[in-house]
């Protein structure tokens, strides 16, 4: 029964995350706003997975896991921010209603792809074993979502739309993956089964 409301857990996860983050980046600095926008929302995905899956070494996989993705936060606007000025000249958002081609929304896929590799790189480092699909099913979500970047008006209601569909959403399909693949009641018997499953939980206690 626990098992089951995972993917609720995470979804409400991201959900609070997204708020709080937009709540302490609004007026904030630049730096803390880098920093808030990308440990936010895994500090609490760590602590969901924590309570799920209770595994050994907590507060290190939590200190690395939050590092890696603030770090791959910062990458991902970095790159898209880079193509943006370096390529395509500069874009100002939101966009007008003037024609636009595919390639002034690229940085905003690719925002959000790198951003969703990195965190299913740090997942697969420190806390499940995922396959090649479940990277490319959370890069292409995350560059999908992405796009909620591009919203035709202006104002601090932006970013919390953004913050909500993004977070809540790579949580939700985190969630998702994770209660798909890993069987917690079964998990022990398969791993003496078998040393090949690439999507159990690591090292639990």
């Amino acid at each position: 029964m626990k098992h089951n409301l995972r993917k609720y857990a995470f979804y409400f996860t991201g959900l609070l995350t997204a708020i709080i983050t937009f709540l302490i980046t609004q007026g904030g600095q630049q730096g803390i706003t880098f920093l808030v926008s990308g440990s936010i929302l895994w500090i609490g995905v760590s602590l969901c997975i924590y309570y799920f899956d209770k595994m050994q070494r907590p507060l290190l996989r939590f200190l690395i896991y939050t590092a890696l993705s603030t770090i791959g936060y910062y990458l991902a606007v970095s790159v898209s921010l880079l193509i943006m000025i370096s390529i395509l000249g500069g874009l100002h958002y939101p966009l007008t209603t003037e024609k636009f081609s595919f390639f002034d929304l690229l940085p905003l896929f690719l925002n959000g792809f790198l951003a969703g590799f990195f965190i299913a790189v740090g997942t697969h480092l420190l806390y499940y074993r995922l396959r090649i699909t479940n990277f490319i099913v959370l890069s292409l979500t995350g560059g999908l979502l992405g796009y909620s970047t591009y919203i035709p008006i202006s104002g601090a209601i932006v970013d919390l739309v953004v913050f909500i569909v993004w977070q809540a959403g790579m949580a939700t399909v985190l969630g998702l993956i994770i209660q798909n693949k890993y069987k917690p009641e079964t998990d022990k018997g398969h791993r003496m089964a078998t040393n090949n499953e690439t999507s159990t939980p690591m090292t639990t206690q």
